[in-house]
């Protein structure tokens, strides 16, 4: 008896040996995709480079942010010919932060309260957002006077021909104040918006198209994930303003061919997230110490990943997650096999523990928590995608409207119209009722129009008020 226990404990020693002994050997570790968008090409760091502005706009008021004492407060951070490094850990972020606080977002907040939600009423589909830009001009004004410099500086940086992020792909690079950016955006638009119901039309909505366009360079140049879905944010809200402009029976005419005139397709790099890939690309130093650091983590739990995770066979669990994610928003969402907003976990299956149990155990919480919330870009690029389509249908919708006619046999008709959504593959769905042209949303659900909140599922709705009913 005692020998038959023996020989077990020496069997199930020996198993454990080579389970442990399987475990260490690793793998080469993952070569890296889409290099062809890790060098900017060829680089601007003097002034003219409208990234500068983007970091000079929350500067205090008075201050000459053309100077280069100014610009030279940020060069160093990313010019090769200083020492970045240096630099990067010398700048005081905080300080930055503060400063901007007090220029913009304190202010910002004081005079807008906690509720102003009349700023992103596209949002709500069944309000009409030149109603609501009209009933609070009051506000406007107030935010009109207070920012008008910070307006200044942000006309030159529409006026700006290069936008080059010069961004370092390190963690602890600092980044420019984005909310300075955003705001201006919003109340620039909210000018445009009444600049054109002032009787300006043609000014008001050039005003818009000029931010679409110097946007799609944000867009175009943009290396941190941050930037880019900023800039997401300011194409579709400028697209939602057009398109409620048009939905007014006072709109003129031109106004709807200048929108047509000066709105061509979109390249993926006006609406898509090329920043992803430097997430994907980025390779923070392994660290097995942190296994005993992380909270939790008694000392036989810490031993058991040190000994049962291997670096680059994780490392490929991680780029496998975030590339699934990067190629699905290359791909029109009709024609995903898998859906990207549910990584596959890596601890499925009978035997997914042999191999690297640890590294796989990791993956899982990062592939259902950090794979879904970079998934949530594929929903913004697309939702961009498909307000800026729907702008361009409903001003030739408009320009072709004929009120004794159905309004589904005038789209059928229209060369814009042509283009499907690209979350169906089908054409965008006219809901006569709602009097809404709507994308059926990432989800690729009908929901019969009903706008997509805060979680992933619903459509992309745009209002496309035909005036004469």
């Amino acid at each position: 008896m005692k020998k038959t226990i023996l020989r077990i404990l020496i069997v199930v020693l020996g198993l454990l040996a080579l389970y442990i002994a399987i475990n260490q050997f690793d793998t080469k570790p993952p070569e890296l995709k889409y290099l062809e968008l890790r060098e900017i090409k060829n680089p601007v760091y003097d002034g003219s480079n409208g990234y500068y502005r983007l970091w000079t706009m929350p500067e205090p008021k008075g201050t000459d942010i053309e100077a280069e004492a100014v610009i030279m407060k940020y060069r160093p951070l990313f010019d090769p010919q200083f020492d970045n490094d240096k630099n990067i850990k010398a700048f005081d972020e905080k300080g930055y932060k503060k400063m901007a606080e007090a220029t913009f977002a304190a202010r910002w907040r004081k005079i807008l309260g906690p509720d102003a939600q009349w700023l992103n009423i596209p949002q709500n589909t069944s309000l009409d957002w030149c109603q609501q830009v009209l009933a609070n001009r009051d506000t406007l004004t107030v935010l009109e006077n207070e920012f008008g410099f910070l307006q200044e500086r942000f006309q030159k940086f529409l006026e700006t021909e290069t936008f080059q992020d010069l961004t370092i792909i390190r963690m602890d690079i600092p980044i420019p104040h984005l909310l300075t950016y955003l705001g201006m955006s919003k109340l620039y638009i909210l000018r445009s918006m009444t600049m054109a119901l002032d009787g300006d039309w043609m000014k008001g909505t050039g005003n818009l198209l000029d931010l679409v366009d110097s946007t799609k360079k944000v867009m175009r140049g943009s290396r941190t994930l941050i930037t880019n879905l900023v800039a997401k944010a300011i194409i579709r809200m400028s697209c939602e303003a057009m398109a409620s402009l048009i939905n007014s029976a006072e709109c003129p005419p031109d106004v709807y061919q200048l929108i047509l005139d000066r709105t061509p397709p979109l390249a993926f790099e006006e609406y898509g997230s090329n920043p992803m890939v430097f997430e994907y690309q980025f390779r923070p130093p392994y660290n097995w110490k942190r296994f005993f650091d992380e909270p939790g983590f008694g000392f036989f739990k810490s031993l058991w990943f040190s000994l049962f995770t291997q670096q680059n066979r994780t490392l490929h669990l991680r780029d496998q997650i975030i590339l699934s994610i990067v190629e699905a928003e290359r791909v029109p969402p009709y024609q995903w096999t898998d859906d990207p907003f549910e990584p596959k976990s890596p601890v499925k299956g009978l035997f997914w523990w042999v191999q690297n149990p640890g590294g796989k155990l990791h993956m899982h919480k990062f592939a259902i928590e950090g794979g879904r919330n970079l998934a949530v870009v594929i929903l913004k690029s697309n939702r961009v995608k498909t307000t800026y389509q729907i702008l361009r249908i409903s001003a030739e919708l408009h320009k072709e409207f004929n009120p004794n006619e159905p309004v589904q046999t005038i789209l059928d008709r229209l060369e814009t119209y042509k283009t499907p959504d690209p979350c169906s593959g089908k054409p965008y769905i006219w809901n006569d009722q709602k009097q809404i042209l709507y994308s059926i949303g990432t989800d690729r659900k009908d929901d019969g129009g009903e706008p997509q909140t805060k979680t992933r599922f619903g459509d992309f709705p745009l209002p496309v008020t035909c005036y004469v009913k």
